[in-house]
């Protein structure tokens, strides 16, 4: 599978940015079957610095169906990200990791208003 520039709302640094991802393929297969762990590193560009993990344990990633990703970004991980970050996912239920092929690269963008910080 190619790298996917991700349709959809951009990143605003700073705050939590959350998609769905549908990953349709031709032919028709299951790309996230039922067991399916994942771990997905976010990266500042795609081989920049490690800003965090996703993960179906930490609930940054969760699997709505064999063919859709819900993925949830903490703006910790965004804040002072100059344009893009990256990230791909790796199955992690198996006996060794596996890359299942999708890397996606989404735009950040500077917020004018920042976050307040937590009381």
């Amino acid at each position: 599978m190619p790298d996917l520039l991700v349709p959809g709302p951009e990143i605003w640094a700073g705050y939590l940015w959350t998609h769905n991802l549908v990953i349709n393929t031709d032919p028709p297969s299951q790309v996230f079957p039922a067991g399916t762990r994942l771990r997905a590193e976010v990266r500042a560009a795609a081989f920049g610095k490690l800003l965090g993990e996703l993960t179906t344990e930490n609930g940054g990633l969760t699997i709505i169906d064999p063919n859709q990703v819900a993925m949830a970004i903490p703006g910790a991980f965004t804040d002072g990200v100059p344009q893009n970050v990256a990230l791909d996912f790796i199955r992690t239920d198996g006996p060794q990791e596996v890359a299942i092929g999708v890397q996606l690269t989404i735009s950040v963008r500077r917020p004018v208003t920042k976050p307040k910080a937590a009381p």
